[in-house]
């Protein structure tokens, strides 16, 4: 029993050193959270290439299920977090490329809209306006 105590002691000893350290080494590194112009920023962009990406795509319900899923959780998590500007500029591209994996994913599935467009039946059209 006696030695158990000791044992928690050092232990005890340990964390409050470490922490101690920690938080001198984060004080250090001037780490800045991001401003709340920054994160509506990128909340904005998010928002915007995730509208492009479903006026631009034909994409199945559940791709759009899954790609709501991600954009929701992305938005709330943007609202909340602490994030510095290089996390938050990672953590955009990050989501940007969740989305984009769920469109080419349905698209091997389902197939692209260009297959489709043809003009007199000889000539492919790759894109509509």
């Amino acid at each position: 029993m006696k030695k158990f105590k000791k044992l928690l002691l050092v232990g005890i000893m340990a964390l409050l050193l470490c922490g101690n350290v920690v938080t001198v080494s984060a004080e250090e590194t001037g780490y800045q959270v991001a401003s709340d112009e920054e994160r509506d920023r990128v909340r904005g962009s998010l928002n915007r290439y995730y509208s492009d990406l479903k006026m631009m795509h034909d994409l199945s319900e559940e791709a759009i299920k899954k790609m709501d899923k991600i954009y929701h959780s992305a938005m709330s998590y943007l609202k909340s977090a602490d994030l510095s500007e290089s996390e938050l500029k990672s953590y955009e591209s990050q989501i940007r490329g969740y989305l984009d994996k769920y469109v080419e994913e349905d698209e091997k599935e389902y197939g692209s809209t260009e297959k489709f467009l043809m003009l007199s039946n000889e000539v492919a059209i790759q894109s509509a306006e």
